[in-house]
């Protein structure tokens, strides 16, 4: 009798926990008219001693950047300035660097219900200029870089970004929890709500105080409309506080490197872990929902000359060269529930690079010509932790083999190799300025004849002061 008694019972308890809306993260379509961003950040330090020694440097950067979400468009466009100056002085000789660089990356697909069209463009652009000064004698060094990938691609599919969305249900069962909510919140309501949470984050409020009282204030406002909550106290503010005004807001200076699939670059990346960050993988800080196949043309574009003026060896160092590439490749994300998340993609790319390089050094000259081809397959799958609006973790494993003949002043060569990625981190929301940010990674390396093991990690601690 009693377990007759406490089966429905039990059974009841579960089914009300889950059903305080039938709205779900893969419901959700993320759409903005514009949402722009503008950010600037500045390095320095320096140091003396007693014995002669004097460094100092400085390093400030501005960063703009736009998106936009339509049912027929996606576009991104991201932009960055920075310039340095590095001064370093001892006894008998002294160094001062200068540089300046710019970096862009746009990015638009046109769609026709599922199936689309893309173009897009990654460049940078550097110049730098080095002057010392020792007992070997005066040396100046100015150099440049130019680097441009355009790409063109069809495809078939869309990723959602569904980060708000969990936002909203966050808050909606906390207040569950705490009996605020007696009733099932229906799923227009979630998804105008989760809606409304998205038109905040594009407002535009310098003072962040103000700011965070407004958005506070227009949720109260539009729970009270629709008539949500069943109880209006400082426990109900406390939960919506603690969710909203602690937690890791969505930046888009930074949404560039969530993106996924937005941009694949053909053969320039130095490892397996490079490539996948380009790609956003490893970036699990906002949620997606979505399949996407996808073909690319990547052609590339490169120039840098590298110039010395010097008392003892003069130099000159100039670097030309062009290559394209043919990419296939499938993105898969899925929230498996408000709480965990599945990333999966796999490439296949072909391409052919063409290199011309000229040296001098002092009356000596080198010249040299280059071509590499290379075929690169990999894949990865990574999931994610979500525990609450402020801590993420994730994990995440990656694999890549390439084969490629290489020739340098007609002299063929051979080489193929791959290596297995393995990386896990997270964020961590500390207090309304600062956010702990960790990831380590172990790197499988092997080629031709050689093998190499890599590790690294790194933790940031980052204080906001304003």
């Amino acid at each position: 009798m009693i377990k007759k008694l406490l089966i429905p019972l039990i059974l009841g308890f579960f089914i009300a926990k889950s059903q305080v809306t039938t709205f779900k993260l893969e419901d959700y379509k993320y759409r903005t008219p514009g949402f722009k961003a503008l950010a600037f950040s500045a390095y320095s330090a320096g140091s003396t001693n007693s014995a002669g020694s004097h460094t100092f440097n400085l390093r400030p950067e501005l960063t703009y950047s736009k998106q936009l979400s339509t049912d027929d468009r996606q576009f991104y466009l991201l932009m960055s300035g920075t310039t340095g100056i590095n001064y370093f002085k001892e006894k008998l000789s002294n160094h001062f660097i200068s540089d300046l660089g710019f970096d862009m990356t746009l990015t638009s697909v046109q769609y026709n219900g599922l199936k689309f069209t893309e173009y897009g463009v990654s460049a940078s652009a550097a110049l730098g200029f080095t002057k010392q000064k020792d007992l070997v004698g005066n040396q100046k060094i100015a150099s440049d870089q130019i680097t441009i990938i355009p790409y063109v691609g069809i495809g078939k599919g869309r990723l959602e970004d569904v980060s708000n969305a969990q936002m909203v249900l966050f808050i909606l069962e906390d207040l569950r929890d705490a009996g605020k909510i007696k009733k099932e919140i229906s799923a227009e309501i979630a998804n105008n709500f989760t809606d409304f949470i998205t038109q905040l984050y594009n407002m535009r409020i310098f003072d962040g105080r103000i700011r965070r009282m407004y958005e506070l204030e227009q949720i109260d406002s539009f729970m009270r409309a629709n008539k949500m909550l069943s109880a209006y106290d400082i426990k109900t503010y406390n939960i919506i506080n603690d969710n909203w005004g602690f937690a890791l807001q969505p930046n888009s200076v930074d949404a560039y490197y969530a993106r996924s699939g937005s941009l694949l670059i053909a053969n320039s990346f130095s490892n397996l872990s490079d490539r996948l960050n380009k790609d956003g993988i490893l970036n699990q800080g906002r949620r997606y929902n979505g399949t996407r196949l996808y073909a690319r043309l990547l052609p590339v574009l490169r120039d840098s000359s590298h110039n010395t003026k010097a008392d003892t060896l003069p130099e000159k160092i100039l670097n030309r060269g062009a290559g394209a590439a043919v990419e296939i490749g499938v993105i898969d994300s899925k929230p498996i529930s408000l709480k965990f998340q599945r990333n999966r993609s796999a490439f296949l790319n072909i391409g052919d690079n063409f290199n011309r390089r000229y040296e001098r050094h002092d009356t000596a000259i080198t010249k040299m010509n280059s071509n590499a081809m290379s075929a690169t397959i990999g894949g990865n799958i990574g999931f994610g932790y979500y525990p609450n609006s402020r801590t993420n973790i994730y994990t995440m494993i990656g694999v890549q083999a390439y084969t490629g003949n290489n020739s340098s002043n007609w002299v063929k060569s051979k080489n193929s190799g791959g290596s297995v990625s393995i990386n896990g981190g997270g964020h961590y929301f500390i207090s309304y300025n600062s956010i702990l940010t960790y990831n380590a990674e172990l790197v499988f390396n092997g080629s031709r004849g050689s093998k190499t093991v890599i590790a690294d990690y790194y933790i940031t601690y980052r204080i906001y002061l304003y």
